[in-house]
């Protein structure tokens, strides 16, 4: 309106084209060009329209692109790491640069008591420096517990790499184990859950926890309890010839519990559970 000087609005406008047409317009704009990939663009469309025309551009890449790799054959990613991004078909999945840290920082100069407490018995265990320190960043609320000749210790690894215990200071007792077997083991197939023992134990980049190795103590000793903390992982994906499609940062959330026991101290350790 003008009436002798500036333009102003008296009354709200309302845009005679419906939201839904202008947004539709624009994307059936580049249907062509997208050839057999528009049967993908109904259910992106869906998306899009729920989350309004503030949005729509970002969200309409973000749906569109769901539904393509969707059609491609691209897989979801499962639980807890559903949110990562799908795993484009004949992807190698390489997954590197594993790193637990202690939320705030551990200082091996000004350990707390029962850090402390941890570190010694770790060391009269016969562990190194290096393999003392891994342990106390990825666990936290450290104790002592009594370990009994003869008690069974279960350790998650991958399929094909056995677990020892000159090598790994991180096994689980029979109720831990037991635990997690209630939680994440379905007898109707015989199978584990292995993403969420993955994320719960926080395993590293080469453990895919498709296989399980139980052994026994050969003596009475200690053992080193903690609750397992965060850690992170670089996940990459790589084409047929080795081309990087996308590379991302996993988190695992930690929280379940590990047993460090005495180096050397596990003896007939058998595999008892495999794909």
């Amino acid at each position: 309106m003008f009436i002798g000087g500036g333009q102003i609005t008296a009354l709200p406008i309302q845009s005679e084209v419906p939201e839904w047409a202008r947004w539709g317009a624009a994307v059936v704009g580049i249907l062509p060009a997208l050839g057999s990939a528009a049967r993908a663009i109904g259910p992106a469309l869906a998306e899009i329209e729920a989350t309004g025309l503030s949005r729509a551009a970002r969200t309409g890449v973000k749906a569109l692109g769901r539904q393509m790799e969707a059609r491609a054959g691209a897989t979801r990613p499962s639980y807890p790491f559903q949110d990562e991004p799908m795993i484009p078909p004949n992807a190698e999945v390489k997954i590197s640069d594993f790193e637990a840290k202690r939320p705030g920082g551990l200082d091996m100069r000004h350990l707390s008591p029962e850090d402390d407490l941890a570190r010694r018995e770790l060391d009269t265990g016969g562990w190194d420096r290096k393999m003392k320190k891994q342990v106390l960043e990825s666990g936290d609320n450290f104790n002592i517990i009594n370990g009994k000749a003869g008690d069974n210790l279960y350790g998650f690894s991958s399929k094909g790499f056995p677990k020892t215990s000159d090598k790994s200071p991180y096994w689980m007792d029979e109720p831990t184990f037991r635990d997690i077997q209630a939680r994440y083991y379905d007898p109707r197939i015989g199978a584990w859950d292995s993403p969420r023992i993955k994320n719960e134990l926080a395993l590293p980049c080469f453990n895919r926890a498709d296989a399980i190795y139980r052994g026994q103590l050969t003596q009475d000793r200690p053992l080193v309890v903690s609750t397992i903390n965060p850690a992170t992982e670089t996940v990459t994906y790589l084409d047929r010839n080795g081309v990087e499609l996308a590379k991302f940062q996993r988190t695992m959330a930690g929280g379940g519990t590990q047993i460090a026991p005495a180096k050397n101290s596990i003896g007939d350790i058998q595999e008892i559970f495999g794909p």
